[in-house]
């Protein structure tokens, strides 16, 4: 099956005759799925083992990565710990209300290889112009598709990302990883088809974010919903 993808105007250029590959992702496949795929490939172990390995694979690599260590799982990815935030100059120490330890991973050689030889492209006709969201700032903190800080000034460069403000189903929101209900951005103080400048909530709980933009590109009937392909952290 081809990795699919559809063209959208760059955002990036001012030629009105420059596009760029927005790839189609055709779904997500879980540890469970992962378990299942080995199995097809002929991993003669039991799913449950299998299951338990990879489980333990993670902990000891948390275990690791908090010990400062680099973590390399040999040609898939590389994890690394990191520090995000703005330190008053060279004296300054680490601050939990104005830092956080994250991690940072990187693709592995081997896997990235792999996909450029082996995987094939097929462009997807028709398909709805979606937002386009490229790359976060979190003035607060100073960061760029990282973090989140309540009640500063976030600011989302992409493409059709205008929407109607007046309009209850479209807008900006921050979905949590855990479930938890959606924030939806109330103060919007620019409001443009390549940048959106708003307030982050000021009650937005300590957590990691989905970013999403909700609009009717071109007037179109539909609402659509586009997201950053980054985990936004709130401190």
């Amino acid at each position: 099956m081809p990795i699919e993808y559809r063209l959208i105007e760059n955002p990036n250029t001012r030629d009105p005759s420059d596009y760029t590959a927005v790839v189609q992702e055709t779904g997500c496949i879980d540890l469970r799925g992962l378990v299942e795929k080995m199995r097809d490939f002929g991993c003669l172990w039991p799913e449950d083992v299998i299951e338990d390995v990879l489980h333990n694979m993670i902990m000891a690599s948390e275990v690791a990565l908090q010990e400062g260590q680099r973590v390399r799982l040999d040609g898939l990815v590389e994890l690394f710990p990191r520090i995000s935030g703005v330190f008053d100059g060279p004296d300054d120490f680490f601050d939990p209300r104005r830092h956080r330890l994250d991690v940072g991973c990187v693709a592995g050689a081997r896997l990235r290889r792999t996909v450029r030889d082996r995987a094939t492209a097929g462009r997807v006709e028709g398909l709805p112009q979606t937002p386009f969201l490229q790359e976060f700032l979190d003035l607060g903190s100073d960061t760029k598709n990282a973090l989140l800080t309540p009640g500063n000034i976030g600011i989302l460069h992409g493409w059709r990302l205008k929407f109607n403000q007046s309009a209850d189903d479209e807008g900006v929101l921050l979905v949590p990883l855990d479930q938890q209900p959606a924030y939806k951005v109330e103060q919007v103080q620019r409001n443009r088809m390549n940048e959106l400048v708003f307030v982050i909530p000021e009650n937005l709980p300590s957590g990691d974010y989905e970013l999403q933009v909700l609009a009717r590109p071109d007037n179109q009937k539909t609402v659509h919903s586009g997201r950053l392909d980054a985990i936004l952290s709130a401190l």
